[in-house]
């Protein structure tokens, strides 16, 4: 996943510290952030195939360069299968600069998408929804440990975030990730209008088909 500097540094050293309780390792753990990272990355992506090893690669750009959408289409190729978090720390699907989202409908992967109503509102799920289907959208919650917690300041990955109304942000007004359980995700899609059935599916059977699982 790409983060931000100051996210991926604070992520970076609460995971260190946790590696045990995870079960972590530098062998099967990695965050790239930074234009050294980046181009190292960039380099790996354009020259191996993910296809060929143990692994769901999801990719995502908050800031992207022409250069930038060569390589999302070549980690495609390569075998890159899924969006992360769709719309958010993404750039917008223009008419003239479709970028990583037209990539993805270009290539039929798969698309995350946080439905709690207020990471992505209900007209950009319905598009997402009528543009992959219930057979490739992954409903996720990103949900952080203010999940089901009373309103307050706590510390979620390493950062001081405020949770008021449900909703988990940082100090200057920054969404900081989902309190929404997924069960509150897929509530939510059928509030939309989406069918009871295509809800439940991407929350169970089209995830697990994304990361190659067989359950059920």
């Amino acid at each position: 996943k790409w983060l931000g500097e100051g996210r991926a540094k604070a992520l970076m050293n609460y995971i260190t510290s946790h590696r045990p309780q995870y079960g972590l390792t530098e062998d099967n753990f990695a965050i790239r952030n930074g234009e050294e990272n980046w181009q190292g990355l960039r380099r790996h992506l354009m020259n191996s195939s993910i296809k060929e090893k143990e692994a769901v690669l999801a990719i995502m750009d908050k800031d992207i360069s022409d250069e930038q959408k060569k390589t999302e289409i070549k980690a495609i190729e390569n075998g890159a299968i899924c969006l992360t978090h769709t719309f958010n720390a993404m750039p917008p699907m223009l008419h003239r600069n479709p970028g990583v989202i037209g990539a993805a409908i270009e290539k039929n992967i798969y698309a995350q998408l946080i439905c709690d109503g207020l990471h992505v509102q209900r007209g950009a799920v319905w598009a997402l929804y009528r543009a992959f289907g219930p057979d490739r959208v992954v409903l996720i919650s990103d949900s952080v440990q203010t999940a089901g917690l009373p309103d307050g300041h706590y510390t979620s990955g390493g950062l001081d975030v405020v949770l008021k109304n449900n909703e988990c942000r940082l100090p200057d007004g920054t969404l900081a990730g989902s309190s929404a359980f997924l069960l509150d995700c897929v509530k939510k899609a059928m509030e939309f209008g989406i069918d009871e059935k295509d809800a439940f599916k991407m929350a169970s059977e089209t995830p697990a088909r994304c990361m190659g699982l067989n359950k059920g």
